[in-house]
């Protein structure tokens, strides 16, 4: 019998590459419970304990060998189910207690539909995304890292940060005025006043709050739990 611990935060976004017993390398998010098999020949051998790859196995190096530093640890905990509460039309976003929220848009084109109304579990995430950009740094680290609405393994609507939607629920790092972009953004510009700028949420909607921190809701989210596939409810409202 192991023991039960959860992966610690790793680099700077929070994934953990490891090698599974398949031959596949995956990784693992921040927080993720596994049980340690046994420690040898400087690696850690575990079984996940949730999320998609709930019950396979597999190793890591041990991130330091004198003495001994694992990138797991019995000292993290999980906290209860997260709530999150989306209002499209307002561009508005609460989570857990707090009563301030954030801006966030689902977007809408010729191409795409709003996410529709309705309560979603948050997937455990289970890869880093590939679609995101660079420049999201300048926000948060943690801008990789999504959290797919419902369970099924094809959905695409995904809770992230951004400022481009294809459908997901997507929390600005800041309000894009197209007259004067970050740099890295110039493309923004191009979809402003067209049938497609609904896939970055303009027009913004009068009221509508400021850009909110991903790395709080991040910090929220990954830590919390409703069962072992999920971290919470979203309500679209």
């Amino acid at each position: 019998m192991g023991s039960v611990k959860y992966v610690t935060k790793v680099g700077r976004d929070g994934w953990l590459l490891v090698q599974m017993d398949t031959g596949e390398k995956i990784s693992l998010p921040q927080f993720l419970k596994v049980e340690v098999l046994r420690t040898a020949n400087n690696h850690d051998y575990f079984r996940i304990l949730e999320g998609v790859y709930k019950g396979k196995t597999g190793s890591v190096s041990l991130k330091a060998q004198a003495p001994p530093q694992s990138y797991f640890s019995d000292q993290l905990r999980q906290t209860g189910p997260a709530v999150v509460r989306f209002a499209p039309d307002e561009q508005k976003l609460w989570f857990g207690h707090n009563q301030n929220p954030i801006n966030a848009f689902t977007g809408h084109s010729p191409r795409k539909t709003p996410v529709p109304k309705g309560s979603y579990p948050l997937q455990i995430p289970f890869a880093p995304s590939h679609e995101t950009r660079v420049g999201y740094y300048t926000w948060t680290d943690f801008h990789k890292t999504w959290f797919r609405l419902g369970l099924d393994p094809m959905g695409d609507r995904f809770l992230h940060v951004g400022e481009i939607s294809h459908g997901c629920v997507t929390v600005r790092p800041f309000l894009p005025d197209v007259a004067n972009l970050p740099e890295g953004f110039s493309d923004l510009a191009q979809v402003a006043g067209t049938p497609y700028e609904g896939e970055i949420g303009l027009p913004i909607p009068t009221g509508a709050p400021a850009a909110g921190s991903w790395t709080d809701l991040y910090n929220y989210l990954i830590s919390s739990r409703a069962d072992d596939q999920s971290v919470g409810t979203l309500l679209v409202l």
